[in-house]
């Protein structure tokens, strides 16, 4: 059963009610059922038009879905929220982006957004930026939860490089395509104990090093510089006191093959997986409906499309991501499924 039969389930009144009333304690009324059943069924049919859609219009179908998955969560999570209640906005908003592709496509790579009140800010408050990640640990698979941002600070902007830089799904190719290094590093839980958890963090010594590693992190960690094989290391111990503790505490680590950890945003903003791919969403979405010039010029491959690979492999991660990760947070401790259905690029880089 693939994740968008298991998605189905939840648009069935009595099962979303079950789920519902499970999460919350509370009773759910019919018309509200109707409103989170309305959003995820729409988010389904955009994604299924998406599929066989021409790459013109396929990241605007994907970024509509994005948004009807989105609200459908939010209504689920909180138990005060309605339909008309939610603000009709992305909850972003772009700076300057005409001026930035009035000459082309070699400065994409520079555009931004500011966060405003929106569907994307209220992901935030509803999931806390919770990141669950099922990671080894000595012999042992275990779930950890990381907690990110609830809330961004006044004005806060992304720029789409530096997500890009911060999506370890597509590390490979960005690092081929620019020659840069990005922010994700290969991760390896080493041990767990009730003060503190050990791992290793494979990463370049300019970039990340014991020196700089809590200033970068914003967490209370400590760290020793090793070799291995040619190899650099940071031997590294996160403390904490509690589970609690520990969510708050943890850099941001993401699932692969193994693991990652990538460095905070600019304010130490930390964004789950759901937001980042939001934000994507957004970018390429907006581009798409409102500079349709710039981006035909990357389809169909003229110049300045050094980008578009890259741009290609997101609109995939987008497609095959997202609907699991709204099914992870729907779930909550029943998210299995998710678990079974965890979407890894073939070409899924291994740490350094």
């Amino acid at each position: 059963m693939d994740v968008w039969n298991q998605l189905a389930i939840y648009e069935s009144r009595d099962s979303i009610t079950r789920h519902y009333e499970k999460r919350h304690s509370k009773s759910l009324k019919s018309a509200k059922a109707e409103e989170i059943i309305s959003q995820l069924a729409q988010g389904r049919e955009f994604f299924r038009s998406a599929k066989d859609a021409s790459y013109l219009v396929k990241p605007l179908l994907l970024y509509y879905g994005v948004i009807s998955l989105s609200r459908g969560l939010i209504l689920f999570l909180n138990h005060e929220l309605r339909e008309n209640s939610l603000k009709p906005s992305h909850g972003l908003m772009e700076n300057d982006w005409r001026q930035i592709l009035h000459s082309g496509n070699s400065r994409l790579g520079d555009i931004t957004a500011e966060v405003t009140q929106g569907t994307f800010s209220e992901l935030a408050r509803v999931t806390h930026n919770i990141e669950r990640v099922l990671l080894p640990n000595s012999n042992e698979q275990r779930q950890w939860s990381r907690l990110g941002t609830k809330e961004y600070p006044h004005k806060t902007k992304f720029n789409l490089k530096e997500i890009l830089k911060r999506s370890p799904e597509i590390r490979e190719i960005f690092e081929k395509t620019f020659h840069e290094r990005t922010f994700c590093y290969g991760l390896s839980i080493k041990a767990h104990g009730s003060i503190g958890t050990v791992m290793d963090i494979y990463c370049d010594k300019d970039s990340l090093n014991a020196s700089n590693i809590k200033e970068k992190f914003r967490v209370p960690i400590k760290a020793t510089e090793n070799f291995e094989e040619g190899h650099f290391y940071l031997s590294c111990i996160v403390s904490h006191f509690s589970e609690d503790e520990l969510s708050s505490n943890l850099p941001p680590i993401f699932e692969g093959h193994l693991g990652y950890v990538t460095l905070p945003f600019d304010d130490g903003i930390k964004l789950s997986t759901l937001s980042r791919l939001y934000l994507l969403s957004y970018f390429l979405g907006i581009l798409v409906r409102y500079y349709p010039t710039n981006w035909t010029q990357l389809v169909t491959r003229q110049k300045g499309d050094l980008i578009y690979p890259v741009l290609n492999a997101v609109v995939e991660l987008v497609e095959n991501k997202f609907p699991i990760k709204i099914l992870e947070e729907i779930g909550g401790l029943d998210s299995e499924y998710p678990r079974k259905y965890a979407y890894i690029p073939s070409d899924f880089p291994l740490p350094y």
